[in-house]
């Protein structure tokens, strides 16, 4: 299951939640890294270029936003992104719904 929540406060903050296999605690340093070697069990037919998060979190540092995550192994991993009120746009998110996500 995965669950997307937006919120808005001071900032606009966005939270994908899932219930998968988590992170282990020694991966997190490396998340966010450009190729980072973090197969495991589980995982090895997935594919992967090793980039997303790299780009993302390059991307979100470019809107001067933040990007981070908590994950707990075998009971998932949240991502959290908050960008300020005025970068994100709140006049066009407001009134869209997770279901609606595909038309932001």
């Amino acid at each position: 299951m995965v669950i997307v929540n937006v919120s808005f406060f001071e900032k606009a903050i966005i939270s994908i939640s899932d219930t998968g296999i988590g992170i282990p605690a020694d991966f997190h340093p490396l998340i966010f890294n450009k190729f980072p070697q973090t197969q495991r069990p589980g995982t090895e037919n997935e594919p992967s270029t090793g980039l997303g998060l790299y780009i993302s979190k390059q991307l979100t540092e470019e809107l001067q936003g933040n990007l981070w995550f908590r994950s707990v192994e075998n009971r998932g991993t949240t991502f959290y992104l908050s960008l300020d009120e005025y970068i994100a746009g709140t006049n066009n998110i407001q009134g869209h719904n997770a279901a609606n996500c595909s038309s932001l």
